[in-house]
């Protein structure tokens, strides 16, 4: 469906001939998320958390835009693995706001691994130096950022439960980065190949 509305907007001349597998892609990407988000944001609207999952979503966003991580392979997969990790997130905020000590230590646990990793390059992502470079910035940065406004909020007994969505965002990106080295080869491998040619550069 997506490829044949790129068509037409390429005969329409609406876009040109050479744009048509950028449209294609970023359209797709769009679809996707679309179908991922609506039915988790409508789910949490069901339970009265909304707000909080928005958050939560928000927060995971930020950092797997510049840490990568786990993939699946298939949309499908995509699809099941994040309506399950996204709705998971809502009993365990209640668990940690009962054992809220219990979940700052994981916060902080997970905060030093996404500091301590930054990035990981895979072939879903296929940084170039200056580009791995930059992201590890960036995502350590982001989770400075995400870290002080969890902790900021928690101070507030009123927006204590938010502050515990955007948390379990650093930690599902966490657990997301040790997966990925768990059950691939190649994020460790491209981290080799991009370190060697970091030092050459130096």
């Amino acid at each position: 469906m997506v490829a044949k509305i790129c068509i037409e907007m390429v005969n329409s001349k609406v876009i040109k001939k050479r744009e048509y597998f950028v449209y294609k892609y970023n359209l797709q990407l769009i679809c996707e998320r679309t179908i991922t988000l609506v039915p988790i944001i409508g789910i949490s609207m069901l339970l009265h958390q909304g707000i909080g999952m928005i958050l939560f979503i928000v927060s995971f966003a930020v950092l797997r835009k510049y840490t990568g991580g786990y993939h699946c392979k298939t949309f499908l997969g995509c699809f099941i693995l994040s309506t399950i990790s996204c709705l998971s997130t809502i009993p365990f905020v209640f668990i940690f706001e009962d054992y809220y000590m219990q979940f700052l230590i994981l916060l902080f646990l997970s905060a030093a691994l996404l500091i301590g990793i930054g990035s990981i390059n895979n072939p879903y992502i296929n940084w170039n130096i200056s580009e791995l470079v930059r992201a590890k910035t960036r995502s350590r940065i982001s989770c400075l950022i995400l870290l002080t406004i969890t902790l900021v909020l928690s101070t507030h007994d009123l927006f204590r439960v938010y502050s515990i969505f955007i948390g379990m965002g650093l930690i599902q990106t966490s657990i997301s980065l040790v997966l990925y080295r768990l059950l691939s080869k190649g994020g460790k491998k491209h981290e080799t190949e991009a370190a060697k040619e970091n030092s050459s550069n130096c």
